[in-house]
C-alpha cells in the first residue's frame, strides 16, 4: 500500500459509516515552474511509474505553507460554506467556555483546603 492508501484506509477506518470522498492531489506543470520546484526521474521500480510519462517532484520540495495552502483548497470546495462557518463558530464558543470552565479550578487553593 502507498501513503495515500493508507491514509484513505485508516480514515474510512477512524469514521466507520462517514461518506468520505478522497482524491490524491497532484503538482502540475505551471506549479512545479511557478514554486521552482526540483524533478528527479521517476523511480521505475515504483508500481504507478508504468502509467506516468515525466519527472517527478517530491512532496517535501513543496513549501510548507504552500502544501498547506494546496491541502486546505482541495478540501474546502467539498465542504458547505454556511455549515463549515456554523461549526468554526460553535468550536469557538466550546474554547470559551472550556477556558471560563478552567478558570474554576485553582489546585494551589485546593491544595490549601485539604
Amino acid at each position: 500500500m502507498n501513503i495515500p492508501q493508507v491514509i484513505e484506509h485508516q480514515l474510512r477506518k477512524m469514521a466507520a459509516g462517514a461518506e468520505i470522498y478522497f482524491k490524491r492531489v497532484a503538482v502540475n506543470p505551471s506549479q512545479i515552474t511557478a514554486w521552482n520546484l526540483p524533478t528527479r526521474p521517476t523511480k521505475k521500480t515504483d508500481s504507478r511509474a508504468k502509467t506516468f510519462k515525466g519527472e517527478s517532484v517530491e512532496v517535501d520540495a513543496i513549501p510548507p505553507k504552500t502544501l498547506r495552502a494546496l491541502a486546505h483548497n482541495s478540501i474546502v470546495r467539498h465542504i458547505d460554506p454556511a455549515i463549515y462557518q456554523r461549526t468554526l463558530d460553535i468550536e469557538k464558543l466550546e474554547r470559551e467556555a472550556l477556558v471560563k470552565v478552567a478558570g474554576w479550578f485553582h489546585p494551589d487553593e485546593e491544595e490549601a483546603t485539604a
